[in-house]
């Protein structure tokens, strides 16, 4: 399995070291229970970031996707078809760490969100990072 360097999570208690999926799945359970716990800030920050997502992958289109959307569209090469702009700009523009923490928070696996972007990148003819 690869790994991949996510300095970011270091921000919610996650060393910023090489996580295999597995790994970052462990450390979102870790998100979760804090949250739990009560603690806000983790929550407001991590909301932030993928605030941020959202607002690159829309900015240019009249047509918004919300969290729930745009991971479907992660999920469903089909769908993301229908939008290939958004897509584009999510695998493209926003940085690579918050493409995994956005895939995290919407519990898709790392490893999907690559073999995702390998087919995007395929059909669209652009080269992603992620899809590398």
């Amino acid at each position: 399995m690869a790994a991949i360097w996510r300095t970011s999570l270091a921000d919610f208690g996650c060393e910023a070291t090489p996580l295999t999926s597995q790994a970052a799945d462990g450390c979102w359970r870790g998100l979760q229970l804090v949250r739990q716990g009560g603690n806000d800030y983790l929550t407001r920050t991590m909301s932030k970031h993928l605030g941020s997502v959202l607002t690159t992958v829309n900015a240019p289109y009249s047509d918004q996707l919300d969290g729930a959307a745009l991971a479907h569209c992660l999920a469903d090469i089909d769908l993301a078809k229908q939008h290939p702009g958004h897509i584009s700009a999510f695998l493209g523009e926003v940085p690579l760490a918050q493409q995994v923490e956005f895939a995290i928070a919407h519990h898709i696996a790392i490893d999907d969100l690559k073999a995702f972007a390998a087919k995007f990148s395929a059909w669209s003819g652009e080269n992603y990072p992620l899809a590398a």
